[in-house]
């Protein structure tokens, strides 16, 4: 059983979502516009800056001061390893020299992590299918510290990929061994992640993102990207509908397909029925209707709501921060 309660983050390029897990259900939630200047890429590029805003936003909010933090893709490794069967102690010492091609000889500069999928055999040899993790032991010590100084306790952090299924997984009303995929539209780049039997297989990014949406909402509105990003709320003047904002939401549905396409081409014997879509694109009913002209699958954007958790919140309203949040605040059979 995980903590009673706990505070799950999600740090965006320009927005911080926070869900609040009390003995296993959803308590709160919030989202908060973050200055642009604090991360860049998914990488945090002002400490400080980031501290006086948990400080003087997120602190002022939410009482609970145990967090779990989503890591984006940028700052950690995964893969999908089948290793022979061993000790807890023995995958300690062999876990690094799985990512021996990124750590090199800084073994001891990262933390490992995994997570035991199940058991298998090549035929002569019993094998443990799992999920391994690697992250910057200097990343994690920063984000403890500056969670620290501003009134939170980091506990857990779990990366991006792994949030996201725990959620689906623990909500969705379909079945839980079978292939689903989920479609983030971000701000720098929308991807594409596959899990197959319901667990992590590989991700795909495609080089568009709300970045390319606000640009061509600017020009359509004549005027720069952050004030087109307010507009694009209200759609203001139909900018959601014009050519150009039209243009890019066609654009990264058809690059969707060709994703989609390859995967199942690939896995001829694959399960792939359900697309969850979210990210801060995804509130927008254009972009949802370019993907589901363009992909033959069930597009999700709702997880509605389930009682055992008492989740009722959309898809585009932080997935991966409720994810983790129900990681640790959620019991897993």
């Amino acid at each position: 059983m995980g903590k009673s309660s706990v505070l799950g983050i999600d740090i965006g390029n320009y927005s911080l979502k926070a869900a609040e897990w009390k003995n296993g259900h959803l308590k709160d939630f919030d989202v908060f516009d973050m200055p642009g200047n604090l991360v860049r890429g998914e990488e945090i590029i002002a400490y400080e800056a980031l501290g006086d805003f948990l400080h003087d936003a997120v602190r002022k909010r939410f009482k609970t001061h145990d967090v779990a933090l989503v890591l984006p893709d940028s700052q950690c490794y995964i893969r999908r390893l089948k290793m022979p069967l061993m000790t807890e102690q023995q995958l300690a010492v062999n876990l690094p020299y799985e990512f021996h091609d990124i750590v090199k000889d800084n073994a001891d500069s990262f933390i490992f992590d995994y997570s035991i999928i199940g058991r298998s055999s090549d035929g002569n040899n019993e094998l443990l299918d799992m999920t391994a993790a690697a992250a910057s032991k200097e990343l994690i010590d920063k984000l403890k510290d500056v969670f620290a100084r501003n009134g939170f306790r980091l506990v857990k952090v779990a990366p991006r990929v792994i949030s996201t299924g725990k959620l689906i997984q623990a909500v969705s009303p379909f079945d839980k061994d079978k292939d689903f995929a989920t479609l983030d539209l971000g701000y720098e780049f929308t991807k594409i992640d596959i899990y197959k039997g319901g667990v992590y297989d590989l991700t795909r990014t495609i080089e568009l993102g709300m970045a390319h949406v606000e640009a061509a909402a600017g020009s359509f509105l004549k005027c720069e990207s952050h004030s087109a990003r307010m507009r694009m709320r209200e759609n203001e003047k139909g900018v959601l509908d014009s050519e150009q904002v039209r243009g890019v939401f066609d654009s990264i549905a058809v690059e969707v397909m060709r994703a989609v396409n390859y995967y199942t081409f690939e896995n001829p014997e694959n399960t792939l029925d359900n697309f969850y879509i979210y990210g801060g694109g995804a509130r927008y009913k254009q972009f949802e209707d370019a993907i589901k002209n363009a992909v033959p699958l069930n597009i999700i954007k709702f997880l509605g709501n389930d009682s055992k958790y008492n989740v009722r919140d959309s898809l585009n309203d932080g997935l991966a921060a409720v994810a983790i949040g129900m990681k640790l605040g959620g019991r897993y059979e």
